[in-house]
Formats: structure tokens, sequence, C-alpha cells
């Protein structure tokens, strides 16, 4: 399925923490309510920027797909036909992972 996302939206798929031989979760906590942390993604495709005056369009901080990002859960939707994709805005975005 091909999706592109509209406005100052992306597309991310969200990467899972990883649980140890163990049992011992290696991931970052979510809190249902007040989230504390972020998740990390790749971004899979960006939007083309929301619409301004005078025909212009809003900078999309020059992410690209393939890209991993740090965003908040909150903001999220669950993309329902393909399993692990996020659509969030671009203000979700805390930074990207160097």
């Amino acid at each position: 399925m091909k999706l592109q996302p509209l406005h100052d939206r992306l597309i991310v798929r969200e990467r899972k923490a990883t649980v140890s031989p163990g049992g011992i979760y290696l991931g970052e906590m979510v809190d249902d309510g007040l989230v504390k942390e972020l998740v990390e993604g790749e971004v899979v495709a960006v939007g083309p920027g929301a619409k301004l005056s005078a025909r212009r369009r809003d900078s999309m901080w020059d992410l690209q797909p393939g890209l991993v990002v740090k965003f908040s859960p909150v903001c999220s939707v669950p993309v329902t036909r393909e399993p692990g994709l996020l659509l969030i805005r671009r203000d979700a975005v805390a930074g990207v992972v160097v």
C-alpha cells in the first residue's frame, strides 16, 4: 500500500523495544496518561508541509525517509492497514537520532 501524508504530517515505523534472553525489558517505559519518555521510529514518508499564505509551504525541518527520530507517542495515530506504522505531526518530533 502506498500512503502519502498531507500537510505537516509524517509516517513513522515505530521501533519496538527488545527483551533480553533473561526477560529484562531493554526499551523505554511509556505511561498511558502523561508520557514522560519519547519513542523512537524511522521516518517512512514526509508530507509537503503546511500551507502558508502566498503559495508557500512551511518547512519540514529537513526530515526525510530513512531518518530515525524521537517523538511523543501521545500525538500518534496508528495506520490501520499497515501494522507498526504511525501517522504523526511534524511538531511531535523532538529530535533526530544521529
